[in-house]
């Protein structure tokens, strides 16, 4: 139920607080009156009566500032290639397939494969550390209240496991869908030789019966933006930006009303202006999404090629931009993330024969 009462009003015990509801009340008709008359609603005029779960306000049906659109940009956690090399899948698997690990950073398990040895090589999992600085991230993000209510991934299994680690640390994998999206894949300029076997896009990743299908809470009722099939190698870095622009704008005006129930959305169809409860949009993705997803969104131009790598060069792993859309007046601003940044050291393999 989508509630409001006058924030004069939010000062008095909550015992004598008079709650408005849209169908008994003459309120919500009177707002949308004055919202057609003047195009703007001042929210400062209002606070909000959310729906609860045990008690609490439920995170996922608000954000912590009414009105706000938050977009969370995060590269994806450590990957195994980078940390163990290209070849590492012909070190973990035998003849046969069957998959050790020779390092304790390396994946306690991975999901079947039709060719691992081809299809790792080209969509690196994430690494033991990897699952836990996208755990990390979640929690840390919970502690703020600032949770997922939409949580985007490129189709790198990279990505879609740090997804899944970053929303099981804030307590709700089991609540919020992946909805996986190729246009969120990163420069295509840089596979010259073919784009990767995805792990979602095998066939029997959408069958109900194969395990793989099980690891994850993927939204199989999502429709991509881009299609997998759209991406093309001819890309140029120009055109990445503007294929991620695209995807963000659509992504975001998309989410501009958001946690309306059916009832409420025949109120504010029409007033696609009105931001009222907002919401918090996670894009799960590569060291450039952090750069590419922002950049023309906030009225800047794409940067040259040679300033475009010097800046992603810096992204580190769950390094996170948090990009603002203010209600008022439409505009978006990048805003300080509102966790720390996340830093380890590095820590080199050990040989016990060294002391022999």
């Amino acid at each position: 139920m989508f509630l409001l009462r006058s924030a004069s009003l939010a000062n008095e015990s909550s015992n004598h607080v008079p709650v408005i509801d849209e169908k008994q009340s003459t309120f919500v008709p009177r707002l949308i009156h004055t919202v057609k008359k003047t195009k703007q609603i001042s929210l400062s005029n209002f606070v909000f009566s959310l729906p609860q779960q045990n008690g609490r306000v439920d995170p996922l049906s608000s954000t912590s500032n009414p009105g706000l659109i938050r977009l969370f940009c995060f590269r994806h956690g450590e990957r195994v290639d980078l940390a163990f090399g290209p070849s590492w899948p012909e070190l973990a698997f035998d003849k046969s397939g069957n998959y050790h690990r020779i390092n304790l950073n390396m994946p306690m398990s991975l999901p079947n494969r039709r060719n691992p040895f081809r299809d790792f090589i080209g969509d690196s999992p994430i690494t033991e550390i990897g699952i836990n600085q996208a755990r990390l991230t979640g929690e840390a993000l919970a502690n703020t209240d600032s949770y997922a209510q939409y949580c985007y991934s490129s189709p790198a299994l990279r990505c879609i496991q740090t997804a899944h680690y970053i929303l099981q640390g804030m307590g709700i994998e089991d609540r919020v869908k992946i909805r996986v999206e190729p246009g969120l894949f990163e420069f295509l300029g840089w596979y010259e030789r073919g784009l990767p076997m995805f792990f979602n896009s095998s066939e029997t990743m959408f069958n109900n019966n194969d395990e793989e299908s099980k690891l994850f809470n993927i939204d199989r009722n999502y429709r991509p933006i881009i299609p997998i099939k759209k991406l093309s190698r001819d890309e140029k870095y120009t055109d990445f930006y503007n294929r991620s622009y695209k995807v963000t704008q659509q992504i975001t005006d998309k989410h501009k009303l958001t946690g309306r129930t059916e009832s409420q959305s025949s109120i504010f169809n029409s007033f696609a202006f009105v931001d009222i409860l907002g919401a918090n949009i996670f894009f799960i993705g590569h060291a450039a999404t952090l750069e590419v997803c922002t950049r023309q969104l906030c009225g800047f131009q794409p940067r040259s090629y040679s300033d475009f790598n010097g800046v992603i060069r810096k992204v580190s792993y769950l390094g996170l931009q948090l990009c603002e859309r203010n209600p008022s007046d439409g505009q978006w601003a990048l805003k300080p993330p509102p966790i720390p940044p996340l830093q380890h050291a590095n820590n080199n393999a050990f040989d016990w024969q060294i002391m022999k």
